[in-house]
């Protein structure tokens, strides 16, 4: 026969064990999310790494460049420039500046060279880039093709 003590005995021993397992769910899912979250951090380490080293190959490409190359991102800010559009840019910082700051003249909502003086080439047969001649003296090369 089973009588009430022994029942609330079996009761209250059921409930241990369910509290006995229930602890044991518990130390065994904050090891994993410990676990987890190491895991995260290591793999997000190593890609912010790989993204740097991404980013600096990418600058040493693009310095190698000797036409001037800016990259812009959506909101039209300069994001890159490389070693050839510095020099073309009078060494001027433009890095994070909107690209409509460098090339507009702030005075004027023209470009300036558009709004400041006739338009101009570069003298071929000369040697420094420096000596400019006005577009209407300008010629272009003979073409060598028959």
């Amino acid at each position: 026969m089973i009588t009430t003590s022994s029942l609330s005995i079996l009761a209250a021993l059921v409930a241990l064990a369910a509290l006995v397992s229930l602890g044991v769910l518990v130390f065994r899912l904050r090891r994993s999310r410990d676990a987890l979250a190491s895991n995260i951090t290591a793999w997000k380490n190593r890609l912010e790494s790989d993204l740097q080293q991404a980013r600096e190959e990418r600058n040493r490409l693009l310095d190698a460049l000797s036409d001037a190359f800016l990259l812009i991102d959506s909101e039209s800010n300069i994001r890159f420039a490389n070693a050839a559009a510095h020099q073309l840019f009078n060494c001027r910082d433009l890095v994070n500046r909107p690209v409509r700051e460098i090339f507009l003249d702030p005075d004027s909502p023209m470009p300036c060279s558009a709004a400041s003086k006739p338009a101009t080439r570069c003298n071929p047969a000369s040697s420094s880039p420096s000596k400019l001649l006005p577009a209407e003296t300008w010629k272009p090369a003979a073409s060598t093709r028959g």
